[in-house]
C-alpha cells in the first residue's frame, strides 16, 4: 500500500512538474500541440513562463518593455526558426530562452518599438534593426498634424535616434529622441519648426509609452 501511495505521488509530481504554462485541453495551435506532446518541451515551456514571470516582477519600467520585446520575439521565433516544429529545434530554442531569462546579466534597454503619446500627438515605431526604426506621427485633439519617416540610431548604445528631413521652408531640419529611463522617449529638439502639412507644431516632450 506505501509503496503504491509512494508511485502515485512520485507520478503525480512528475506531471505536474511537465506540465506547460497552459492547458493542453484547450491547445489549437501547432506550436501548443508541439509542447503538449513532448514531456521535456512542456516542461521547458512552464520554466520560461515562469522564470519571464519571475523577472518581470523585479524589473524597472524601461527593463519591463525590453523583456516583454524580447518575450514577443522568442514566441515568433518558435514558428519562425522551426518552421517543421521538430522537437530538437525546440528545445535548443527554449534552452536559450530559459537561460537568457536565468542567467544574471546587465539591465535590458528599453525598447524603441511600440507607441508612445505625447502631450498632442502620438509617435509609433515599428521595424527597428541595428540602424534604426520606422515611425509614423499623428497629431491628436486640436492638432491636426502628421509625419512619417525612419529614425537613425546616433551613438553606441541605441538610446539616441535622429530624422533628418527637408522643411516646408526647404531648409534642412531634425527631430532627436531619447529613449528615458522609464521606457518612454524624450523629443529633444526638434529644428523643423513645423510638420508635413504645414502646421506649426513643436515634437519635442515627454512620450509616455502606451503599449
Amino acid at each position: 500500500m506505501l509503496k503504491l501511495l509512494s508511485l502515485l505521488i512520485i507520478t503525480s509530481a512528475v506531471l505536474s512538474h511537465a506540465a506547460p504554462s497552459f492547458d493542453c485541453k484547450k491547445a489549437i495551435a501547432p506550436i501548443e500541440k508541439a509542447i503538449c506532446a513532448d514531456p521535456k518541451l512542456s516542461e521547458l515551456d512552464r520554466q520560461i513562463a515562469d522564470a519571464y514571470t519571475a523577472v518581470l516582477a523585479t524589473a524597472s519600467e524601461a527593463e519591463k518593455a525590453a523583456v516583454k520585446s524580447e518575450q514577443q520575439t522568442f514566441n515568433k521565433e518558435r514558428t519562425g526558426v522551426c518552421k517543421d516544429l521538430k522537437v530538437e529545434c525546440l528545445k535548443a530554442l527554449f534552452e536559450k530562452r530559459l537561460s537568457a531569462l536565468s542567467s544574471p546579466k546587465a539591465s535590458p534597454k528599453p525598447s524603441w518599438e511600440g507607441c508612445f503619446r505625447g502631450p498632442d500627438q502620438m509617435l509609433c515605431i515599428s521595424g527597428c534593426d541595428q540602424k534604426g526604426c520606422k515611425f509614423s506621427f499623428e497629431g491628436v485633439q486640436a492638432a491636426p498634424c502628421s509625419d512619417e519617416g525612419r529614425f537613425i540610431f546616433t551613438g553606441k548604445d541605441q538610446l539616441k535616434a535622429v530624422f533628418n528631413k527637408v522643411s516646408e521652408a526647404k531648409k534642412k531640419c531634425a527631430y532627436n529622441f531619447e529613449l528615458s529611463n522609464t521606457g518612454g522617449l524624450v523629443g529633444v529638439d526638434d529644428t523643423c519648426g513645423n510638420c508635413s502639412v504645414g502646421t506649426e507644431f513643436d515634437f519635442t516632450g515627454d512620450y509616455e509609452r502606451s503599449n
